[in-house]
Order: C-alpha cells, then structure tokens, then sequence
C-alpha cells in the first residue's frame, strides 16, 4: 500500500505513510500538552495509535519503534518576509498545517512572488510581496478553518474548537 491514511480522533487526528524502506510513518496531530503527554510514556504512544481503528484495520498490528518526535505543526508565518538582497520563500515564510494540503503550492507560489517583485522593478519591491503572503495566509486560514470544520463528530472537544479558530 503505498499512500497516506488520514483519520480524525477526538484529541486530533494521525497519518501515515509509508517511507522507502517499507516502514510506516506516523504523525499524531493534537494539542501540545497532549504531546507532551505521549511523549512520556511509550505505552500511551503505542495506545494512542492502537486506538485509531481506521489505522488499524488497514495497517494491522504495528511494532511501535519510538522515541516519538513531536513538532507544532500549527503553521506559522515568519516575523520578516524580505529584507535587503532577499526574500523568504516557502516554510521559511509561511509553514502550513499539514492537514491542509498545501506545503507545495506555498513554496511555488511565494518562489514566484518573491521572483516577480525581483523582476518587475528596479529596487525589489517588498510591500508588494508583503501583500500577496497576506493574500496567500488569508486563502489558506479560510481552507484550514472549513476543513476542520467539516470534522462534526466532536465539536466539543478542546483539540476541534480551537482548531476551527481564524489563525491568529
């Protein structure tokens, strides 16, 4: 099976993958003192992934090969954008949440940004490519917030709700 599993819990949701070497990859996105909380203990680890029965059904009894590595995976929007002889380009300037889908198109979108106000004047013009990762992040906080509210099962739940906040 070489594809990606996405499924939703009540405390956030988990993909796999599977990597060159046959094994499988497993991020479990939830909230960071829930991360925290996992990460001490390799039996609620192992449980956390156990307790996802979509995962389990496809993939079968897994070995759980730790440590687990934990990441924000939030998103974030750098505090510079450009500067004097540069700009900043994809995940340096705007990382996406992973369930979005759109770490790709981010990076070639704000490489051909970057590259027009390169070209289009004579002093690179970074008011311009300001305005257009404000144009980007707002288009993306939109996806992102009709997504996870399309997830109704546990609109309840502390990891959902804040979820579906507009991005700060």
């Amino acid at each position: 099976m070489a594809r990606t599993l996405i499924e939703a819990r009540p405390d956030g949701w988990l993909y796999a993958g599977k990597l060159s070497d046959g094994r499988w990859a497993i991020g479990y996105h939830t909230l960071p003192q829930d991360a925290v909380r996992l990460r001490a203990c390799e039996a609620q680890q192992a449980a956390a992934i156990a307790s996802a029965p979509y995962l389990s059904a496809c993939l079968g009894a897994l070995a759980w090969e730790g440590p687990m590595v934990t990441r924000d995976a939030r998103g974030l929007t750098a505090t510079m954008s450009s500067g004097p002889g540069w700009f900043a380009v994809g995940d340096a300037v705007l990382a996406f949440d992973p369930i979005a889908g759109q770490g790709l198109f981010n990076a070639l979108r704000t490489a051909l940004a970057a590259a027009e106000a390169i070209i289009t004047a004579r002093t690179p013009d970074a008011t311009a490519y300001a305005a257009e990762l404000a144009r980007v992040t707002a288009i993306y906080s939109e996806r992102r917030q009709a997504l996870y509210r399309s997830e109704e099962r546990w609109p309840e739940q502390t990891f959902w709700r804040q979820q579906r906040a507009p991005l700060a």
